[in-house]
């Protein structure tokens, strides 16, 4: 969520930001959104507002440019599995 808060700019996250899992009408009660999914969420909007500049993206995340280079990998061989 920090880096959804970083994201916005705005120091607030709205509902249609955040995934089907975390909006009132997208779950059944009792379902949690699984972090791995907000992760993905926040690189994605990270290297789409940093034109593709994975270093900016990282800077904008927090992260590192090779922790951010690692959980994309981690992203894209979750893909070749599935």
């Amino acid at each position: 969520m920090v880096e959804g808060l970083l994201l916005t700019g705005a120091g607030e996250i709205e509902a249609a930001e955040l995934p089907a899992e975390l909006s009132e009408d997208g779950a059944e009660a009792g379902d949690g959104c699984r972090l791995e999914e907000v992760d993905r969420l926040a690189m994605r909007r990270a290297i789409q507002a940093a034109g593709g500049n994975l270093s900016e993206a990282a800077r904008k995340l927090g992260i590192s440019r090779s922790t951010l280079h690692r959980r994309l990998r981690r992203e894209e061989s979750k893909k070749l599995l599935f």
